[in-house]
């Protein structure tokens, strides 16, 4: 059996904010979040090479990787705001001693695209309105739909040892 947090019914009173619209009392619904326990894999390496240009020494790094990773939250409370999904992803970067005591990294990864689809039935996030207290008439869950989803996230880095 998975574990899961329960959120119990509150009732939640905003007194002293400026905006007027959210004074009062705002109750809080209660819900249930199961846990997805995440898998992960991640392979990689990092190399040191040593390259003589002109009777100079030059030290450069190169990484390279690939990882899986489960998604922790289940495709019924998957949202546009958390998009949570499962990933298998290439990274890969380089680094330049400039100076003994000096280096420029640059990296990148990218997660293949993956497409998960919600059906009306196992939607599970109710409607949520940030400026109003009361509950929305409407409960119907919103988060059903087609999520296509992938990641391309870059990186540049520089370090420096002052000693």
């Amino acid at each position: 059996m998975r574990r899961q947090a329960a959120i119990e019914p509150f009732v939640m009173a905003l007194q002293s904010t400026t905006i007027p619209h959210l004074r009062g009392d705002s109750t809080v619904l209660p819900s249930t979040v199961l846990e997805n326990l995440a898998a992960r894999f991640r392979p990689g390496g990092l190399f040191l090479m040593v390259l003589r240009q002109d009777g100079t020494v030059v030290y450069h790094d190169a990484g390279a990787g690939v990882f899986f990773e489960r998604s922790a939250v289940p495709p019924a409370y998957l949202s546009v705001f958390s998009p949570d999904y499962d990933r298998l992803a290439f990274s890969g970067g380089a680094g330049l001693h400039v100076t003994p005591k000096l280096r420029v990294d640059v990296g990148a990864a990218f997660a293949l695209p993956t497409t998960i689809d919600v059906s009306t039935s196992e939607a599970r996030l109710p409607k949520v309105s940030a400026l109003r207290v009361s509950v929305p008439d409407d409960e119907t869950p919103i988060n059903a739909g087609r999520y296509k989803m992938s990641t391309l996230t870059a990186g540049l880095g520089a370090r420096y040892l002052f000693q």
